[in-house]
């Protein structure tokens, strides 16, 4: 190549380009993306994105997803939001309570319920509450806070006696004990799914304790 520069562009790119920047724009896009920022960017998208991140962010979403967080947040909505709720057990172990403790050593106690152990066998692993022989059990936990609450996992006890739980109520109080709203247990099953989310469990689940 000549050492004296072109005074006209070449409708071709360079196979050995120049260490100087040209005075005037090329409207041929480059090849090989520079390793500085333009000071005029171009209106088309780079054919070899840089890895360093825009000081300017585009208003065009991108085609793939950034593994980063954005330092510029977009004012738009994700084409592709999460559904995923969140899924917090709001129940703590030191504030169930039970009518009464069937055996007097300990065992079966009210926080059995919730201590995150969900095995049914009792004799086994004993993560299993029991009360006494009479008509008028409960158990119950305080959660200490107002919640809005979804779903409610009920786990049965499943080496004997699965019929027991059958006509149980799982009722919402308020602070005044006053029953917001419930639902009831009418067959046998391992696992219970009470879903709280509908209309009418809207106000029930957002007042309860």
């Amino acid at each position: 190549p000549s050492s004296m520069p072109s005074l006209e562009h070449s409708s071709k790119p360079t196979s050995k380009p120049s260490s100087t920047p040209s005075k005037e724009h090329s409207y041929m896009p480059s090849l090989e993306p520079s390793s500085m920022p333009s000071s005029m960017p171009s209106s088309s998208p780079s054919l070899k994105p840089i890895t360093m991140p825009s000081l300017e962010p585009s208003t065009m979403p991108s085609l793939e997803h950034s593994s980063l967080p954005s330092i510029m947040p977009s004012s738009m909505p994700s084409l592709n939001p999460s559904f995923t709720p969140s899924l917090d057990n709001v129940v703590i172990s030191n504030t169930a309570s039970q009518s009464c403790n069937y055996f007097p050593d300990g065992r079966g106690v009210a926080t059995k319920a919730v201590d995150g152990n969900t095995n049914g066998n009792y004799f086994a692993e004993g993560s299993v509450t029991h009360t006494c022989v009479q008509l008028t059990n409960w158990w119950r936990a305080d959660l200490e806070a107002g919640y809005i609450v979804d779903h409610v996992l009920v786990y049965n006890r499943n080496d004997c006696c699965r019929n027991r739980i059958v006509g149980t109520s799982v009722q919402f109080l308020d602070a005044n004990d006053t029953v917001l709203c419930s639902q009831s247990i009418t067959a046998v099953n391992n696992v219970y799914n009470l879903d709280f989310s509908g209309s009418d469990y809207i106000m029930c689940a957002s007042q309860a304790r």
